[in-house]
C-alpha cells in the first residue's frame, strides 16, 4: 500500500495495538495476531504500520519484541520532515503563482488589444475547470454569485463545492446563489444548504434557470463551453459580466428564499406543477421539460400523471385542451 505523504494513517486497529502494548513488557507479531482475532499476515500489516509512525520499537537484543514509543518524539520524527516539505512547496506555489500574475495582464492586452475590454478563455476538460474555480475562490475578495441549475448533484461535486464555499464564507465572502426548486427534495443539497446557511451564504430557488454562472468579485465569470465536455467559458470584461449580473439580479427578486428546515414544498410543488402544465401545452417533450426544471422524467412523468388524475384527463390530447378551455395556463392556476 502506498500513502500520499510517504506515511500510512492510523488505522483502529493500530490504535488497538498500541494501546494493548501499554499494559504489558512489550508483545510479538504473533501476540497481536491473537489480540485482535486476525490472521498473521494482517497483524504484521497493523505492526509495520506502527512502525512506520515511530509508535513501537524493539526491546534491546530482542528484536521481535516490540514495546511503544513516545507519540510526541513520534510525531517530531514523522511529521516534521512532512511539514518542512509543505512549506517549501507552499513557497513554491507562491513563486508561480507571482510569475503567473505578472504574466496575465501581457496575454490578455494580446488578446483584446487597446480598445476592446472583453476576453474570453475557454477551458476544455471539467477537471482544470474546478482547479481555476478553486484559485479564484481563494483570490475571490468580496462577493461570490453562483446559478446552480438541475438538481441533485454528485457525492464529489458537493464535497469540493462545500470545501470550497465554507472557505469562502468563513472569510467573510458575501455568496448568493440560485438553484431551482427541484433541489429542494434532494436531501444531499438540503443538508449542503443548511451548512452554508449557518456560516453566511444566501440562497434562493426558482422553477427554471438558464444556465450555470460563477462570478467572482465582478472580475471573472464562469459559464458552460459549448462542446458540452464540462469546460467552461471564462470571461473577463465588465460588459458581459455587468450584462450577467444584470440577469442573476433580475432572477434573484422573484425567487424564494431557501429555508432547509422551513419549507413551504407544498407552494414549491405547486409553482412546478404550473411550470409544467405551461411547458405541456406548449407541446414540449416529457424530456425537455424534466431538464428544464432539474428533474428526472421519471419525477416529472408523475407531476403529469397527477395532473392528469387531478383534471379527469384520459390522454394528453384531453389533457391539453381541458388546460385550455380552463385557463389553467395561466400562473397559479393549477387545477384544485
Amino acid at each position: 500500500m502506498s500513502w500520499g505523504c510517504g506515511v500510512p494513517p492510523l488505522s483502529e486497529e493500530g490504535m488497538r495495538v498500541y494501546k494493548w502494548g501499554l499494559n504489558g513488557d512489550g508483545f510479538t507479531v504473533r501476540e497481536a495476531a491473537a489480540m485482535l482475532r486476525v490472521p498473521l499476515p494482517e497483524a504484521r500489516r497493523v505492526v509495520d504500520e506502527l512502525r512506520a509512525l515511530q509508535l513501537v520499537q524493539s526491546l534491546p537484543g530482542e528484536p521481535d519484541r516490540l514495546v511503544p514509543a513516545n507519540p510526541d518524539l513520534a510525531a517530531a520524527g514523522v511529521l516534521a520532515p512532512i511539514e518542512i516539505d509543505i512549506l517549501s512547496r507552499q513557497r513554491s506555489v507562491t513563486r508561480l503563482r507571482d510569475a503567473l500574475t505578472r504574466l496575465s495582464p501581457l496575454y490578455q492586452a494580446s488578446r483584446s488589444g487597446a480598445s476592446v475590454e472583453e476576453v474570453v478563455d475557454v477551458v476544455p476538460d471539467a477537471q482544470s475547470v474546478r482547479c481555476l474555480l478553486n484559485e479564484w475562490a481563494v483570490r475571490c475578495r468580496a462577493e461570490v454569485l453562483m446559478v446552480q441549475p438541475g438538481g441533485g448533484r454528485s457525492a464529489d461535486q458537493l464535497r469540493e463545492a462545500h470545501e470550497r464555499d465554507l472557505q469562502m464564507l468563513e472569510r467573510g465572502i458575501r455568496m448568493r446563489t440560485l438553484y431551482q426548486h427541484s433541489a429542494r427534495f434532494d436531501l444531499p443539497i438540503r443538508e449542503h444548504i443548511r451548512t452554508l446557511r449557518e456560516a453566511g451564504a444566501d440562497i434562493r430557488t426558482c422553477e427554471v434557470l438558464f444556465s450555470y454562472l460563477v462570478v467572482f468579485d465582478d472580475e471573472v465569470a464562469f459559464i458552460p463551453a459549448a462542446t458540452g465536455s464540462g469546460g467552461a467559458a471564462v470571461i473577463r470584461g465588465s460588459a458581459t459580466i455587468g450584462f450577467l449580473r444584470g440577469v442573476f439580479e433580475h432572477i434573484w427578486t422573484t425567487a424564494k428564499p431557501f429555508v432547509p428546515h422551513h419549507l413551504d414544498d407544498q407552494a414549491v410543488t405547486d409553482e412546478i406543477k404550473q411550470t409544467i402544465l405551461n411547458m405541456l401545452t406548449e407541446g414540449v417533450k416529457d424530456d425537455i421539460i424534466a431538464r428544464r426544471l432539474g428533474l428526472s422524467v421519471r419525477t416529472c412523468r408523475k407531476h403529469i400523471a397527477q395532473l392528469m388524475r387531478q383534471m379527469d384527463a384520459q390522454s394528453r390530447f384531453q389533457f391539453g385542451y381541458l388546460a385550455g378551455r380552463g385557463g389553467l395556463t395561466r400562473a397559479g392556476r393549477t387545477p384544485a
